[in-house]
């Protein structure tokens, strides 16, 4: 469901009720309520187990109903290292650097 790096930083956003961009008025105790145990738990199986039924909350409510899915592709020059691939979007460039 979303292409950061930490589920939280998108899921959050638009499927609690608290949500800065929940534009659709989505809201569901359950989903809140999972939303604010997983950011106390820390990384690891039990963050991963909370993770899981929260989406298939949200699966079952249905809140969205999603069409299709982009395939990101980024093309680089072959001098180009240290940029992290990561599927977000958002590029970081500090550690970036190009070969001669």
């Amino acid at each position: 469901m979303t292409l950061r790096p930490d589920i939280d930083g998108t899921m959050y956003n638009y499927f609690s009720s608290q949500g800065t961009v929940n534009s659709d008025g989505y809201s569901n105790p359950i989903v809140d309520a999972l939303f604010e145990e997983t950011r106390v738990v820390p990384d690891g199986p039990a963050r991963v187990q909370l993770y899981r039924q929260l989406q298939h909350q949200l699966v079952d409510d249905a809140p969205w109903t999603f069409l299709a899915f982009e395939n990101l592709m980024v093309g680089m020059d072959r001098r180009i290292h240290g940029v992290p691939g990561i599927p977000d979007t958002m590029m970081r460039f500090r550690a970036a650097w190009m070969q001669p």
